[in-house]
């Protein structure tokens, strides 16, 4: 095993929500230091079972590529996209006698340790961080949104993205009977070293806590258990709206050699 890691820790809070409709793979309490794959999904607020939907996506792909065993980076990518394949199909076993307008759907974040790199991954705006000690955030997947569609163009500004009406308006979704499937976006990741620590969240996360203040949480001196408590008791104490789940993964070693490509 080339990369090996500490016990992970997680949480999930209801916020002013009705219910939970995020889910995390391994489930709360399941995980270990041996497990090799990772997910948060945010079950779509305003639609139909947005827990069924995170559910059986986080599930579905989760025991598809658990049962691949140990892979490369290639090959992990390989089994993500053939269980989010059976995910799809899964989704719209599910939902073939719902006659509502809105369908159930979720987000997705990924995490698969391989034997030669991590693989991360995401659809929607649930974020994956990757923060070095010593250096903070060295890594963030970018939300595919309606806001980073309108920074792009210049139709606002970054500053102006934080309190537009449309902020939590997503651009990719894992959906049920939809003609099209959003792939996900996918990081092979060989820059991985002892020390770093990947957090895998709901938006609800980020609701009331920025980047700086992530990197003074998880990069304190106190023990992972600690960070990960004050940071969900930041989330509880700031009155978040939405629900809000996480998982902090640290590296406890990393033998990674990766030999870049020669340019032609």
């Amino acid at each position: 095993m080339k990369i090996r890691i500490y016990a992970p820790y997680s949480f999930q809070g209801i916020g002013s929500k009705d219910k939970q409709e995020d889910t995390l793979y391994p489930l709360m309490g399941e995980a270990s230091s041996l497990n090799r794959v990772f997910m948060v999904c945010d079950g779509m607020g305003g639609h139909e079972k947005g827990e069924v939907a995170s559910y059986c996506v986080a599930s579905t792909i989760g025991k598809y590529v658990d049962d691949c065993n140990s892979l490369t980076l290639n090959q992990m990518h390989l089994a993500l996209n053939q269980g989010l394949e059976k995910a799809y199909d899964e989704l719209d076993r599910l939902d073939a006698d719902n006659t509502s307008v809105l369908k159930m759907g979720t987000t997705l974040t990924f995490m698969g340790i391989c034997d030669d790199g991590v693989l991360l991954g995401h659809i929607g705006d649930s974020r994956i961080y990757q923060l070095r000690p010593q250096k903070g955030i060295i890594f963030q997947t970018r939300d595919h949104s309606l806001m980073n569609q309108l920074i792009d163009s210049g139709s606002i500004t970054p500053e102006e993205a934080l309190t537009h009406p449309q902020r939590h308006v997503i651009t990719r979704a894992i959906l049920p009977h939809e003609e099209y499937h959003f792939s996900v976006s996918c990081k092979m990741n060989y820059d991985v070293q002892a020390g770093d620590i990947f957090l895998l969240c709901s938006d609800g996360v980020l609701e009331q806590v920025t980047n700086e203040e992530l990197e003074r949480i998880l990069l304190s001196d106190a023990s992972l258990h600690d960070r990960m408590n004050l940071l969900e008791h930041t989330c509880e104490e700031r009155n978040t709206f939405d629900n809000f789940s996480a998982y902090l993964i640290q590296i406890a070693e990393s033998n990674i050699i990766h030999e870049p490509t020669p340019q032609i």
